[in-house]
């Protein structure tokens, strides 16, 4: 029987509930940036991966999936350690939703497998991907124009003597991490159809890849286009097209040389200079050199708090280490060990576990481009922790290459770009989904409202409290959730501010006091001297007047 026009517009409209979750996820969660109580680039990424993971969960209930797949018993075992590191840490607050900066606690990682979950159920994973490396271009253009100073102030971004973007993204390492993870999507569509617009996207996100500084990413990247060049050297395709994009690579990263005066090529001066001095001692005297660079603190610091919490760790983005040398730090700078750190070595080798069921030759295109992302996700982690911001993008490439390798040998897989053959659906077909469907709709408004009015409650809701972070600062004061706001004390390691805070920063009147004797006393706006204010240097020079975002009108 033949269906009416208006039944099969319903019945797609129902049936792409899956796939408009996935493109909203990759083609939309990556731009969102929202300034309030929470941190703009975290905070409200975490509210909608969990409305989004709510919603995949109702669907996956309502649709009963099968979930005998191997693959499902590390992850398994992986959530059944993580909830268990969880309740057992200090924080059950912090271990649920994650720190106010960081939100990688114990629901972060529930709603990023669901989302797994939901991708193995997406047919056409070589849809998706085009849709992610054209974000990427925008994410990458923006931390462009923040790097050239065409949108907003250069000294925005200055850290550590280097003028380093953060686009939307919100830092320049996980900028850097986002964008070496799907530039290898963009340079092998390139590889496979030859087509310019390909190459065009390359080279945006390799150029804000480059402008990020961030070189774990550089090395991951160099890592995996080894591998590609290998892999195409083994199958005889290092081709003309091949060439034509290691030539543009090399000019892109020329021509991007000199900006801000030299800027990227400083930072790898700098690299090799630390390289080359600690290369030349011998002995004792490079032993020191090497335990004195902060990462290798972190990472042989990290194996102590492992021995002593090697069973289920501290808990979910419960890591606030006093390291040697002085150093405090709440990541690892390394996945691996984090996760050790944090949750348990039962917990990482089950995620290793989990992670190496991918590891396999592909039966397609699609699968390689697939499995390459994993690999460099996976390189990147040895330099990097995880962040809310890139993490379900992860577990989405994951979900659409198991759905790819397991449909590959049991049915065709869709392999192009073309749109598939419209099917004839009958009419018992529209009925089952229709109540499907149904009672989705109907699950899902509930458990939305709940969770939206628990997290309005919890983050605008007014207390007071102290939060002490030891070694890096004290606040004590008003509070609005996690972030400071209202009348307040801050004290850190170089200034003393009280005074008035607004989601954070500093807002309304107030005292700044640093540590050389200088002071400022007067209105304060997003954390920046604004209104009628008197600063007093260290030498007792005064300069009052009004000020406009930091400068002295």
């Amino acid at each position: 029987m033949s269906l009416n026009w208006v039944n099969t517009k319903t019945l797609k409209k129902e049936l792409h509930i899956t796939n408009i979750l996935i493109v909203f996820m990759v083609a939309v969660y990556p731009l969102i940036v929202i300034d309030g109580p929470l941190d703009p680039y975290s905070g409200p990424r975490y509210i909608i991966l969990a409305v989004v993971g709510i919603i995949a969960f109702l669907k996956l209930f309502t649709d009963r999936i099968s979930m005998r797949d191997i693959v499902y018993v590390p992850l398994a075992f992986f959530i059944l350690f993580l909830l268990i590191s969880s309740i057992m840490a200090e924080d059950l607050t912090v271990s649920w939703i994650g720190s106010s900066y960081r939100f990688t606690g114990f629901s972060t990682y529930v709603f990023c497998v669901l989302l797994f979950l939901l991708a193995v159920q997406h047919r056409q994973p070589r849809k998706v991907l085009p849709l992610m490396i054209t974000c990427a271009v925008v994410v990458s253009v923006i931390g462009l124009m923040q790097y050239l100073g065409v949108i907003f102030d250069q000294q925005d971004f200055l850290i550590s003597g280097f003028y380093r973007p953060r686009s939307t993204i919100g830092n320049a390492n996980w900028l850097g991490t986002y964008l070496v993870f799907i530039l290898p999507a963009s340079l092998l569509y390139y590889l496979e159809e030859k087509r310019i617009v390909w190459l065009i996207t390359t080279i945006f996100i390799y150029a804000g890849l480059l402008l990020t500084l961030t070189r774990g990413a550089w090395l991951a990247f160099a890592i995996i286009f080894i591998i590609i060049a290998f892999l195409f050297f083994r199958q005889n395709k290092l081709n003309y097209h091949f060439g034509v994009l290691v030539v543009v690579l090399f000019l892109v990263t020329v021509l991007l040389l000199p900006a801000n005066d030299w800027n990227m090529l400083q930072r790898v001066h700098r690299t090799a200079d630390t390289v080359k001095e600690t290369a030349s001692l011998e002995g004792d005297e490079f032993k020191e050199e090497i335990f004195r660079l902060p990462r290798t603190i972190y990472w042989l610091d990290s194996f102590e708090s492992i021995k002593e919490n090697w069973a289920f760790g501290v808990g979910p983005d419960q890591i606030n280490m006093e390291l040697s040398k002085g150093y405090y730090r709440d990541k690892m700078h390394n996945f691996y060990l984090e996760m050790a750190v944090s949750m348990g070595l039962p917990a990482l080798l089950s995620y290793l576990v989990f992670l190496s069921l991918f590891l396999r030759r592909q039966m397609n295109a699609t699968g390689f481009i697939l499995l390459i992302m994993l690999l460099t996700y996976m390189i990147q982690g040895f330099t990097i922790h995880d962040v809310v911001q890139v993490m379900p993008l992860f577990w989405i490439v994951l979900g659409l290459l198991w759905g790819n390798m397991t449909r590959a040998g049991t049915e065709e897989i869709e392999d192009t770009f073309l749109a598939p053959e419209e099917k004839e659906i009958s009419k018992s077909d529209l009925e089952t989904t229709s109540r499907k469907n149904n009672l989705f709709i109907k699950l899902i408004a509930i458990p939305i409202i709940v969770f939206c009015l628990i997290i309005t409650a919890w983050y605008f809701y007014p207390s007071e409290g102290t939060v002490e972070i030891p070694g890096v600062e004290t606040y004590t004061g008003q509070l609005r959730g996690f972030s400071y706001h209202g009348y307040g004390r801050l004290e850190t390691n170089n200034y003393v501010y009280e005074g008035y805070f607004k989601h954070g920063h500093f807002d309304g009147y107030g005292t700044l006091t640093y540590s050389n004797g200088a002071k400022y006393v007067g209105e304060f706006k997003t954390g920046l001297f604004d209104g009628e204010g008197r600063f007093i240097t260290a030498d007792g020079k005064v300069i009052e007047g009004n000020w406009d975002k930091g400068q002295l009108e």
